[in-house]
């Protein structure tokens, strides 16, 4: 039995979705654009990023709102509920590690600030 186009493109989708992704950033091409920073943009990288973790935090608020009120929903099916709860804990998982992520550098950018300014390089 041949499988129809529209379950085959579904589930090609699927096969992407649940493999990692094949463009992520490599660690030399992080490390080079962080180590392009001059002292004085310190401040505005360390706002930056204190943006995007607002922005993912409310990303995530919203995903939860979202699922809430799935589950809420008269006459949801449990089969139904049971691929939300799958797909939100897939979608929780990918937001809470960019939030720790953008943590992790914004507080290694902070103690860069710190030992620049300790060094007299910033005011």
């Amino acid at each position: 039995m041949e499988t129809p186009p529209a379950a085959r493109t579904n589930l090609e989708f699927f096969r992407r979705w649940v493999m990692p992704a094949a463009s992520t950033t490599s660690i030399p091409e992080l490390r080079a654009r962080i180590a392009g920073y001059r002292p004085e943009d310190l401040p505005e990288m360390i706002e930056a990023l204190r943006e995007a973790e607002t922005a993912c935090a409310i990303g995530l608020g919203d995903l939860n709102e979202q699922i809430r009120n799935e589950r809420q929903q008269a006459g949801v099916q449990r089969g139904e509920c049971d691929m939300s709860i799958l797909i939100w804990a897939e979608a929780t998982g990918r937001w809470d590690s960019r939030i720790a992520w953008l943590q992790n550098v914004r507080r290694y950018l902070e103690k860069e600030q710190q030992r620049h300014e300790d060094a007299g390089a910033l005011t």
